[in-house]
C-alpha cells in the first residue's frame, strides 16, 4: 500500500474523501491514526472560525457595494493553510505549533471573507481601532479600503485591507504578543498588540511589512 499517495489525498481537499481513500483507512491503522489527526485539526480551524466575535460591540462603518470577487485570494489563502496543517500534524514544538495556528487561523478568517478584497473605496478605520485603544498610522500612499472585526485564537481583533496603486496588504491588529510562521506573513510587536501583515500577491512578507511600514499608538 502506498500511503503517502492517500495521505497526499488526505490533505488535497478537505471536504471530499474518495471511496478509495476510504477502503484505503479501513485497512491501514497507521493512515487511520494520521486521518484522526487531520480531522481533528481541520475540525479546530472550523471552531475558531465559527467563535462568535464577543462581548466587545463595534460601531458600524460605511459599507461598499462589492464591485468585483478576488476568488484566487481566498484560494491562496486556503492553500497556504493546507501546507500549514501538513506541518502542524508532524508534531513540531510547542511554540512553532501555536505560530503555525495562529497563521491558520489567520488564512481562514481571509479565505472566509473574500468581500474584504471587494471595496476600492478608502474609509477611515479609525472609530474601530478606538474601540480597541489604538491609533494606527501607515506609510503615505497606502490607504484603508476595508474594516471589519474579527476572531483568531479565541481574541477580539480587527482586520484591515490597505491598498496603494495594485499593492494590496492585510492587516490583522490582535491583542498581546502572539507568534505567527514568518514564512507566509510578517509580524510587528508594539504597545501590547501584534500587528500581521499578509501579502496578497507573491510577495515576500518582510517586504510588504517594511512598505506598509504600520506604527501603533496607544489613545
Amino acid at each position: 500500500m502506498n500511503c503517502d499517495y492517500y495521505r497526499e489525498q488526505l490533505l488535497a481537499d478537505p471536504l471530499h474523501r474518495s471511496a478509495e481513500l476510504w477502503h484505503h483507512l479501513n485497512e491501514c491503522k497507521e493512515c487511520q491514526d494520521y486521518y484522526a489527526q487531520v480531522d481533528a485539526f481541520e475540525t479546530e480551524l472550523r471552531r475558531s472560525i465559527q467563535r462568535p466575535v464577543g462581548e466587545i460591540t463595534f460601531p458600524d462603518i460605511p459599507s461598499t457595494p462589492a464591485r468585483l470577487r478576488r476568488h484566487w485570494v481566498a484560494a491562496g489563502a486556503i492553500a497556504t493553510t493546507l501546507i500549514l496543517a501538513i506541518v502542524l500534524v508532524m508534531k513540531p514544538d510547542s511554540m512553532q505549533h501555536e505560530a503555525l495556528a495562529v497563521t491558520s487561523d489567520i488564512l481562514h478568517h481571509m479565505a472566509d471573507e473574500p468581500e474584504a478584497f471587494a471595496s476600492m473605496e478608502r474609509i477611515e478605520p479609525d472609530r474601530l481601532l478606538a474601540v480597541m485603544g489604538a491609533k494606527l498610522e501607515v506609510a503615505k500612499g497606502w490607504y484603508a479600503t476595508y474594516a471589519d472585526p474579527c476572531r483568531i485564537r479565541g481574541a477580539a481583533g480587527l482586520h484591515i485591507v490597505y491598498r496603494k496603486g495594485k499593492e494590496i496588504a492585510t492587516l490583522i491588529l490582535l491583542p498581546g504578543n502572539l507568534p505567527v510562521d514568518d514564512s507566509h506573513v510578517a509580524a510587528r510587536y508594539a504597545n501590547g498588540m501584534t500587528m500581521v501583515v499578509i501579502p496578497s500577491s507573491p510577495t515576500e512578507p518582510d517586504q510588504l511589512l517594511a512598505g506598509l511600514d504600520p506604527v501603533l499608538y496607544p489613545l
